[in-house]
């Protein structure tokens, strides 16, 4: 109900703002904004430049001369300066990268960073350690090699790492300085541990030892039975640690064992790809043992002395330190650390050979980890080796043959698939596989040539880059065949995970999931046309992917629908998925002679809405009390359309939440104030009004509302001594009431009242033409009956 007097109001109000541009000169502050734009454009150039690690940084030119805190000195502000090698932790610093592709540089031993005094952009501007403070003054850039680059400062790029002077003796200082490609601003990484006679012993060690442990796959066990060098939790992230544990039969606790030209040996984790890694790159008793991305580093090189039987892993950092676990504990999750050789049980080690792998085939389960965990030990063969993975059989043929059904199909194409990757043949559930340079040949039989597809070209470029075999796609299920639609030609291939087309105009594209079981149910290629995006994630945890003749959209628990042609321009006219409909609930479909298709919010038709009934199935709620008709008619609205939660704020949808939106009193609420309330409460101006409405106009906002959704709210005015109606007490009042069902054949409508305790019912039928001139063509107040619905 409204209250009987009030003026309208209105208001209005103008905002103008006023800006002044100073051409060709730029403020300070925008000067920084630029010079920031332009470091991360060459952030992100040379992220790839440096690794991550421990290292000393030496002159180029001299890599004697090492970048080195002045008298090791801990505290903020303490010089740096170039110093002859000492194999002091001053000279150790630890690189670290964030997603920018920025450098920091922290020292080892006093645990600050490279930084430029006070941020200053100029020449001479002096650099120092301090704490971290992630400002652009300890942000740095490198350019080059690893073994020849140049170091620009994030405060400006043109700055660069200068040696004072271009001397590069002991006690020169560091600066910035203008790049000008000289001698003292080139700069090398070399091992963390460069003293000359300590990597002399190393070397020699190395060269004594080599072939102690050869090349293969193992468990690394402790001197005590049955427990392995273990990367815990099997993680594959930079800085896992690796810990003792019982053997469990993991990826995690088997290690790649490859060894270089000097006898070092590496130790690569099959679950991770990564190696075994002393943390920071220091050799002391603790330091933390771990697994990282290969560098290449004396942090990552071994030396195995004694025997394959039993032997002690020496650090290649210093000699001196070996693997070791913590405590001499054999129990489960101990720590592995390096510690200084004492030659006990603890730092005593042997191979596991229980699940055994020659090396080319570990190389192969290496990038391929979809095949999993060995199910037993490699096995030799005429032409030599084979092993059952869960995911398959990995052949390795020393002749670099294949299955004869392989072997037939690759002579036939000749070189157009180039040469073998490798010596590798798979065997999976579905068939043999055997990698090419330039394609992979698939066989569902071992002999049959006829009973293979391959997959070359664009297709396997594609089929790479989506993961391949361990994809979603997996392998192909049919050759590669010529498709053509709407003057488009290309090409398809099935797989087992779904379709790839591929056409010059339209690129390479799978169709996959429940959007594909939509491209077919929708007449496929004819119909959808080529794939000219991948599935794309948008709002609500939705899907879309787009063709040719529009797109198809997925949202968890409603499927895919496509919405195509002339539903696809309207819809993408309203904003798609993120407009007022939402998202498609429904095909398209034959409604009474016409197309329709159905969204959360609403339906399309084609050609115009047939005639007939058309219900929005509101379901009725009472006002609380007597002047609340109002925001329960929102509130009715709002839940048949599917709106349980304000957009914006997440509230519950209730009757007083939208009534206090509204201004509302005892009195009641006011037109403009009810659209401006539950409009706040959607974050969007989706109501409107229109006050005295036209028959015409009342009728074709009511058909309209089964194309939104929204079920209407029309507010009528009554007298006293005058009709009411669903029973109504002779009184003089507004009220709103909601608009659930409508027939074009006889131009009845159903009201949804809330307040059918006037002596009616919940829903009343009645005839719309009479409704609106008995209770829509006059007022008492400054308010005017009206129809309020959605645009």
């Amino acid at each position: 109900m409204k209250k009987l007097n009030a003026s309208i109001r209105m208001a209005a109000a103008v905002v103008c703002a006023c800006a002044m541009m100073i051409m060709g000169v730029m403020s300070p502050s925008a000067v920084a904004v630029e010079a920031q734009r332009n470091a991360a454009d060459l952030a992100a150039d040379n992220i790839d430049v440096l690794s991550e690690g421990t290292y000393v940084v030496a002159a180029a030119a001299a890599n004697q001369s090492l970048m080195d805190v002045s008298g090791g000195s801990a505290n903020n502000g303490a010089n740096v300066q170039l110093y002859h090698n000492n194999g002091t932790q001053a000279q150790r610093w630890v690189i670290s990268k964030d997603a920018a592709g920025y450098l920091t540089f922290t020292n080892a031993q006093s645990g600050k960073v490279l930084d430029v005094y006070g941020g200053a952009n100029r020449n001479g501007a002096n650099v120092q350690q301090y704490a971290a403070n992630g400002s652009p003054a300890q942000r740095w850039i490198a350019v080059g090699t690893a073994d020849n680059f140049t170091l620009h400062s994030a405060i400006n790029t043109n700055l660069v790492l200068d040696a004072f002077g271009g001397n590069l003796g002991d006690n020169a200082n560091l600066q910035l300085y203008t790049a000008n490609g000289s001698a003292a601003q080139r700069w090398s990484l070399l091992p963390a541990d460069t003293k000359p006679e300590a990597v002399a012993k190393a070397d020699a060690l190395a060269q004594q030892y080599m072939g102690t442990i050869p090349e293969g796959v193992y468990g690394l066990a402790a001197a005590s039975g049955g427990m392995l060098a273990d990367v815990r939790g099997a993680s594959t992230s930079n800085g896992a640690n690796v810990q003792l544990y019982r053997n469990n039969g993991t990826m995690a606790q088997r290690w790649m064992v490859t060894q270089d030209a000097q006898g070092y040996l590496t130790f690569t984790n099959l679950n991770s790809g990564k190696v075994l890694d002393a943390a920071g790159g220091v050799a002391r008793n603790g330091a933390n043992v771990q697994q990282y991305d290969a560098n290449g580093t004396r942090a990552q090189q071994w030396i195995a002395v004694g025997s394959s039987s039993g032997f002690t892993l020496h650090s290649a950092i210093n000699v001196d330190w070996v693997l070791d676990i913590y405590g001499g504990s054999f129990a489960n999750s101990t720590n592995i650390q390096l510690y200084q050789a004492n030659n006990s049980a603890a730092q005593r080690w042997s191979l596991d050979t229980s699940m055994n792998m020659s090396l080319p085939i570990a190389q192969y389960r290496l990038h391929n980890a979809w095949l999993g965990a060995p199910t037993g030990a490699s096995q030799q063969q005429a032409d030599g080796v084979r092993q059952q993975f869960a995911g398959g059989t990995v052949y390795w043929y020393e002749s670099g043959s294949t299955v004869p059904s392989v072997q037939q199909a690759a002579s036939e194409l000749g070189s157009e698939l180039g040469a073998p990757a490798d010596n590798i043949t798979v065997q999976t559930s579905y068939g043999f596989m055997k990698s090419y340079a330039n394609g992979v040949i698939v066989a569902t039989s071992e002999t049959d040539d006829s009973k293979t597809f391959v997959l070359d070209g664009g297709m396997f470029a594609y089929w790479q880059s989506q993961g391949g075999a361990a994809g979603y796609l997996g392998m192909p299920t049919g050759a590669k065949t010529a498709v053509s639609r709407g003057g488009i030609n290309g090409f398809s291939q099935r797989f087992q995970g779904g379709v790839v087309y591929s056409s010059a105009q339209t690129g390479t594209h799978s169709v996959h999931g429940d959007i594909k079981t939509s491209f077919e149910r929708r007449g496929g290629l004819e119909t959808v046309g080529f794939p000219m995006s991948e599935e794309t994630g948008t709002t609500r945890s939705g899907v879309w992917q787009h063709f040719q003749n529009g797109s198809i959209y997925w949202r968890p628990n409603r499927g895919a629908f496509a919405v195509l042609n002339g539903f696809f321009d309207r819809y993408k006219s309203q904003g798609y998925e993120y407009g007022p409909r939402g998202f498609p609930v429904s095909e398209e479909y034959n409604d009474r002679g016409h197309a329709r298709q159905d969204f959360e919010h609403g339906s399309y038709w084609w050609n115009g809405m047939p005639g007939g009934t058309y219900t929005h199935n509101v379901q009725w709620t009472p006002q609380p009390n007597s002047y609340t008709c109002f925001p329960t008619s929102g509130y009715m609205s709002l839940r048949t359309a599917g709106i349980n939660r304000s957009p914006v704020t997440g509230e519950e949808t209730t009757v007083w939440n939208l009534a206090n939106r509204m201004n509302i009193t005892p009195a009641g609420v006011w037109n403009p104030d009810f659209t401006r309330g539950i409009n706040q409460f959607l974050g969007t101006d989706l109501y409107h009004y229109t006050l005295y409405p036209s028959y015409d106009l009342l009728r074709n906002e009511i058909l309209n509302s089964y194309q939104t959704g929204y079920s209407p709210i029309v507010v009528e005015y009554e007298r006293r001594g005058g009709p009411h109606p669903n029973g109504h007490a002779n009184g003089t009042f507004s009220h709103a009431i909601v608009v659930d069902s409508f027939s074009t054949t006889d131009g009845n409508v159903q009201f949804v009242d809330p307040a059918p305790g006037y002596g009616g019912s919940a829903k009343f039928w009645t005839n719309l033409a009479d409704f609106r001139n008995k209770y829509m063509t006059w007022t008492y107040d400054h308010d005017a009956p009206s129809i309020v619905a959605t645009r």
